[in-house]
């Protein structure tokens, strides 16, 4: 029999690298970064620390395996593999997942790992930046957003150009159907993923709220639930990108401090340190005070309603995002 040996049978796994675990430890209250230029961003960072870590699994070796592996519930995704071991990127979060390892003549036993249950679920991407995942962040009331429907991230041409590696996992693993581009015209915008495309410039921050057609625009089109999975991006996935996550997460729920967490999150990529206490995330936030609701959660839905996005919308969205 083929004796399998990592992840160990019932092992807790990590998709964090040790810098991303270190940045959300972290007590950044205080951090007062430079000003944000979201429509001339610069690169700060040589590395990319928005980058998963890989799961590794190894086994006797054999020339010529077949891995199975399958999320509990699920139907089996196999890989062929030559020699004794197999990386694996873009695993969901807090999951439990089975393997095996079979050859033409021999078969190991049946092994289990949970994931890590931290967010946010990180994506590699190749070619581009600051993928992420907009699930797994548990609501205020209990519920969980759902992993591998909608996806954030910096563009796929331009600055950043995807590869053709990069093509197949939105296409093989991510199965993306769907791009929402809110780059601007002067953005060279080019549709370079082969799938339903939608192009609607935005603004960032305040600058959104008070553009309320083109919010509706938006939100059309993550109520229909035909469009998922979804791939949304700006530029660096950061601003733009960062004020539409922020809004949507807020209207199912999702507690402030995480919405805060996802936001900052881009400060691993290559774009620049995002804090809360910039002052154009204060005046997004101050901006949004102005609509009806004792949280943040209810001013963002009474923003959506003002907007034209109707309950029933929101309702859908829910249905769809919603666990």
């Amino acid at each position: 029999m083929i004796k399998l040996i990592q992840p160990q049978n019932g092992a807790f796994v990590e998709l964090m690298t040790a810098k991303q675990k270190e940045f959300f430890n972290m007590d950044r209250s205080d951090i007062v970064p430079d000003s944000v230029q979201w429509d001339d961003l610069k690169k700060s960072n040589d590395r990319d620390n928005s980058q998963p870590l890989s799961v590794r699994f190894s086994w006797q070796e054999y020339k010529s395996v077949r891995l199975s592996l399958w999320e509990e519930g699920k139907e089996e995704k196999t890989f062929n593999c030559c020699g004794g071991e197999f990386e694996i990127q873009n695993l969901l979060v807090d999951t439990r997942y089975f393997w095996y390892v079979e050859s033409e003549c021999d078969r190991s036993e049946i092994y289990s790992f949970t994931t890590s249950p931290l967010c946010p679920r990180w994506i590699a991407l190749d070619g581009t930046t600051n993928v992420r995942d907009c699930g797994a962040w548990r609501t205020a009331d209990g519920r969980v957003v759902r992993q591998g429907l909608l996806y954030r991230g910096a563009e796929l041409n331009n600055h950043v150009n995807i590869t053709e590696k990069g093509i197949k996992t939105m296409k093989d693993q991510l199965k993306i159907k769907t791009v929402l581009d809110i780059r601007g015209l002067w953005e060279q915008v080019s549709n370079v993923y082969n799938g339903r495309y939608f192009n609607i410039p935005v603004l960032p921050y305040a600058e959104y709220l008070s553009d309320r057609e083109t919010n509706k625009k938006i939100f059309d089109i993550l109520s229909e639930p035909d469009n998922y999975p979804i791939y949304f991006h700006c530029w660096g996935g950061a601003d733009r990108t960062g004020t539409i996550a922020f809004l949507l997460n807020s209207v199912l729920n999702v507690p402030l401090c995480d919405l805060i967490n996802d936001y900052e999150a881009t400060s691993l990529s290559i774009w620049g340190i995002r804090s809360r206490n910039t002052s154009l995330f204060d005046e997004f936030l101050k901006a949004l005070d102005l609509y009806e609701g004792d949280t943040v959660n209810e001013k963002a839905t009474s923003f959506m309603l003002s907007s034209g996005v109707t309950q029933a919308q929101i309702e859908r969205i829910k249905e769809i995002l919603l666990e």
